[in-house]
């Protein structure tokens, strides 16, 4: 009977360390990344891009989601702006300053301008057409500053891994 014990038991730890060796191995690709790591990569990289000249940021976000490239989950960090400017001349020194890939679409109140590669990540440059979005309360969302007067584009900078 002490044998049968003992031979459970070693069995009980040899599939805990196992699975632990997967899990540390592997555990990104099971699990998923970190979300916290994710966000702080995001903001790293968020505050080492170009930021049109003149742009107030008026909303800082990240949502969560299924998306369109081809990862299963994803974090997203966006950066919402104003500014006099018209959103040609915003699209144009954003494609001096970075690499353009991938197209560009519509969704929702939004139009995806141009997508960008850094490194690993996708950046976006996004035009709020009316007005910026109206996000879910689950959404971490931090307002900084009102759009001031005389803003004639809303556009946002998102970034994502």
């Amino acid at each position: 009977m002490r044998r049968l014990l003992a031979g459970g038991v070693i069995l009980a730890v040899l599939a805990l360390l196992a699975f632990g060796s997967v899990a540390f191995l592997f555990g990104e690709d099971i699990f998923g990344p970190d979300p916290e790591a994710v966000d702080r990569d995001n903001e790293e990289l968020m505050t080492s891009l170009p930021a049109y000249p003149g742009a107030t940021l008026v909303q800082k976000y990240v949502t969560t989601g299924e998306t369109r490239r081809d990862l299963r989950y994803d974090r997203v960090l966006t950066y919402a702006y104003a500014t006099s400017a018209e959103s040609e001349a915003v699209l144009a020194f954003y494609r001096r300053n970075l690499p353009e890939s991938g197209p560009q679409g519509a969704s929702g109140n939004s139009t995806v301008l141009a997508s960008f590669r850094a490194g690993d990540f996708y950046v976006d440059l996004i035009l709020f057409e009316h007005g910026l979005p109206d996000l879910p309360p689950e959404v971490k969302n931090t307002a900084v500053a009102s759009p001031p007067s005389g803003t004639v584009t809303l556009f946002g900078v998102s970034v994502s891994q």
